[in-house]
């Protein structure tokens, strides 16, 4: 697992991005003592993500399917990249929980290294098709879909966070495959 050691070597300039802002906040804490508290979010998903993100496309797709809107054909990038996901709710608790508990100027990685939480692409989109209405789904990966770069296993290890502030997540994988499910049905009833 990554840890607030391991080397950063971005592949994207998504991940060039996130290690920007950590540095700049660093050096404002370190350079003018502002009371910086520097956190890496790892995967985190939950209703209201738009549909060009993995688990939420899978989501949109299912909802087309099951209005008659899309053949039973869900078009995916890479799917067997192993992610450790967590809901988004948790993460804006777990964000409230660092201002109040956490150390300014030290970096927390965020997230869970729970067992359940831990899945590739390929093991959320059979749970996410398992939930709908429709049968006979079935799943294709696609090139336009396929990033040029991947990375096949970003798990975090979230210990020190966990310690110091004894947050876990409280949403569960499968109820959040649920709700962004939900959500996507919702959504694609309103457009129609």
């Amino acid at each position: 697992p990554i840890n607030s050691k391991t080397l950063l070597n971005p592949v994207n300039p998504y991940a060039v991005t996130k290690i920007a802002q950590d540095l700049i906040a660093q050096v404002y804490f370190l350079s003018y003592g502002v009371q910086v508290i520097r956190t890496r979010a790892f995967n985190h998903e939950g209703p209201r993500r738009e549909n060009v993100f993995g688990i939420a496309s899978y989501a949109w797709q299912i909802a087309r399917i099951e209005s008659g809107l899309q053949e039973p054909i869900i078009e995916t990038g890479d799917i067997d990249d192993k992610r450790n996901f967590t809901d988004v709710r948790d993460m804006v608790r777990a964000y409230k929980i660092a201002v109040e508990k956490c150390n300014p100027g030290e970096l927390y990685l965020v997230g869970t290294n729970d067992d359940n939480h831990i899945l590739t692409f390929r093991d959320a989109l059979i749970k996410l098709i398992s939930l709908s209405t429709t049968p006979g789904i079935s799943f294709k990966q696609v090139s336009k879909f396929t990033r040029p770069t991947n990375v096949p296993y970003l798990i975090a290890d979230v210990s020190k966070f966990e310690n110091d502030t004894n947050w876990k997540p409280r949403i569960g994988i499968d109820t959040m495959l649920k709700d962004i499910l939900d959500y996507w049905r919702l959504r694609v009833k309103e457009e129609q």
